[in-house]
This record gives C-alpha cells, structure tokens and sequence, in this order.
C-alpha cells in the first residue's frame, strides 16, 4: 500500500505510525524533512532534506540533500547533494553533487 504525502505534517505523521510505502509528491517549492531510519521516495519535483539513517529514492525531478548516513538512489532526472558520509546511487541522466 503506497502513502502519498505533500506536507512535512502528513510526511510525519506516515511515518510515526509506521506505515511503509511513503511516497513523497510536493510542490517544487516546499522542502520536507526526513530524520531518522525512515525510508521513503520522492517523485515528480519534490524537495526532500534527509538525515540520519534515512532512504530516499529520487525519481523525476526529484531534489534530495543528504546528510550524515543518509543512502539515496538517484532515478531519472533527479538531483542530488550528499555530504558527510551519505551514500549515492546514480541511475539514467541524474545529477550527483558530492
């Protein structure tokens, strides 16, 4: 079962109540949050700031900045900024800033 979330309330609230299949579709101007060992997939041009342990699969025009252990696989047109010991996987025309 796919949880499609806009908001950092309803992203927290997916993820407090353990659901899996959380899919993130935003508004290009809006930059959610994700902490913690959460895993999650960002599609269309979502913005996602990720930290902790977390998983983000970028797809589309997907933005994603990770921090600390973050693990992100890059899908499509997505881009993504990886500091500290961040992990990237990059796949089709997907733009890497390490």
């Amino acid at each position: 079962m796919v949880t499609l979330v806009a908001t950092q309330e309803e992203l927290d609230a997916a993820i407090e109540s353990g659901v899996e299949g959380i899919v993130i579709d935003s508004p290009p101007t809006v930059w959610l949050e994700l902490r913690g060992s959460s895993r999650v997939q960002a599609r269309g041009h979502s913005r996602v700031a990720s930290y902790g342990y977390s998983r983000v699969e970028a797809w589309g025009h997907s933005h994603v900045v990770a921090w600390e252990l973050s693990y992100v696989v890059a899908w499509e047109l997505s881009y993504v900024e990886a500091w500290d010991w961040t992990r990237v996987v990059a796949c089709g025309y997907s733009h890497v800033v390490a």
